[in-house]
């Protein structure tokens, strides 16, 4: 795959022999906001499809589906130096990092939120000025909730490892 070209619409992942100048190969998806090419492996991709993200071996013809996000997923990158080792980004403003082997399990390696630490300096009386909490969405409070419809207003748009 040295002389491809990866490409997304949005509706489909396009795999183009550079040479050629034709689509070698089109993935049908729902809502493709980000594709990467494993370095690892050039016969995997990687790509987001909506509130999940697919591993896909071209070689093998064979797909591997991530568990469903909160919200849509608009980024992956592959770890560079780590094999098996993946991170992805969305509209919840979490970063998630994944082991590829243990995908089937549904549990992200570690996940980090940003806006857990919310800091208000327009607070109404019944908030806190400030709250920490775990990175647990499941634990987290009815105040965080409503400090979260209140103040985030951002999500993470690309992710990328150095």
């Amino acid at each position: 795959m040295e002389k491809d070209l990866i490409t997304t619409d949005f509706y489909n992942v396009s795999i183009w022999d550079i040479g050629s100048q034709q689509v070698k190969e089109k993935i049908e998806t729902k809502m493709c906001k980000s594709v990467k090419k494993d370095p690892h492996n050039e016969n995997i991709l990687g790509y987001t499809d909506g509130k999940k993200f697919m591993i896909n071996d071209l070689r093998a013809k064979n797909v591997k589906v991530s568990c469903e996000m909160p919200q849509t997923l608009l980024s992956l990158d592959f770890n560079p130096i780590k094999v098996h080792t993946l991170a992805t980004a969305g509209e919840d403003s979490t970063i998630r990092f994944w082991d590829l082997r243990k995908l089937n399990t549904g549990l992200c390696l570690h996940s980090y939120n940003p806006t857990d630490t919310l800091t208000s300096f327009q607070s109404l009386p019944n908030d806190f000025c400030e709250q920490k909490f775990s990175d647990s969405r499941a634990s987290m409070s009815g105040i965080h909730s409503n400090l979260m419809q209140k103040y985030q207003t951002h999500w993470i748009n690309s992710i990328k490892y150095n």
